[in-house]
């Protein structure tokens, strides 16, 4: 995978606040709408990690994204889980443990510097479980790294409305087809995909400080649109950068700090 020779830098920039939670402290940014989330992510996670770290992929599935391996080449160690078995042909861990994050947290405390998801949290259905695993699972001064659709979006407020009516795999087929729809395994909540709910859910889970990174993408969501409506996401992107509103955007990436 290649990635760009210097970091992203935030549109705007960043304050440290505790308005939202007492108990943590949070920034928040909006990155340029050509973000490249494949580099730019595992960069931030780079960013934090030096070639003692030892690293954990939460969702790791087969790798397919490739992105694992920048990260791979710059830590001591990168481990896998995932409840699904394609983890065994994930070609980046030096570690696969099939099951759920907190399953592995109940043997293996203070064992990370750093976890990470991508679009993982989306399919959290308990996220105070979740969240306390991770903690369990992260050295002091820990990281926790994540990527995810923004509830406050329309592509993430569709999809809990689709998935709350029951239509989302019937949906998924007909914008993307029956290929797309077979591998899409595992059913969404979005029970903490939005600022608000990630700061209060981090915030009871023991993190001290957390930092957002937002940034709307048109061509992501334009491709599960119809043909006719396909114009709807470069005219959103423009008007949440020209409001300033990266809480309106369609992917939150954040870094939360033990």
């Amino acid at each position: 995978m290649s990635a760009p020779a210097s970091p992203v830098p935030p549109a705007q920039t960043p304050v440290w606040n505790s308005d939202m939670s007492s108990a943590i402290r949070t920034r928040l940014s909006a990155l340029p709408a050509n973000t490249d989330l494949m580099a730019e992510f595992p960069r931030w996670i780079m960013q934090e990690c030096d070639p003692a770290s030892v690293v954990l992929e939460i969702g790791a599935g087969e790798g397919k994204y490739g992105y694992p391996a920048a990260i791979r080449s710059q830590v001591a160690r990168l481990v896998g889980i995932d409840p699904d078995s394609a983890l065994a042909r994930n070609p980046y861990l030096d570690d696969r443990y099939p099951g759920t994050v907190e399953e592995f947290a109940r043997e293996h405390d203070a064992r990370f510097d750093c976890l990470y998801s991508m679009f993982v949290l989306e399919h959290v259905s308990d996220p105070a479980g979740f969240l306390t695993a991770c903690r369990s699972l992260l050295r002091p001064r820990g990281k926790l790294f994540a990527a995810t659709p923004n509830l406050w979006h329309y592509f993430g407020a569709t999809a809990k409305a689709t998935a709350a009516l029951g239509v989302e795999d019937w949906l998924l087929e007909r914008l993307r087809g029956r290929e797309m729809k077979e591998s899409y395994h595992f059913p969404t909540a979005y029970r903490m995909n939005s600022v608000r709910a990630l700061t209060r859910a981090l915030a009871q889970a023991g993190f001290r400080q957390v930092d957002f990174r937002c940034f709307d993408e048109p061509s992501r969501f334009q491709v599960y649109l119809p043909p006719p409506a396909r114009w709807f996401p470069s005219f959103y992107s423009r008007l949440v950068y020209t409001l300033g509103l990266p809480q309106a955007m369609g992917i939150l990436m954040f870094k939360a700090t033990l």
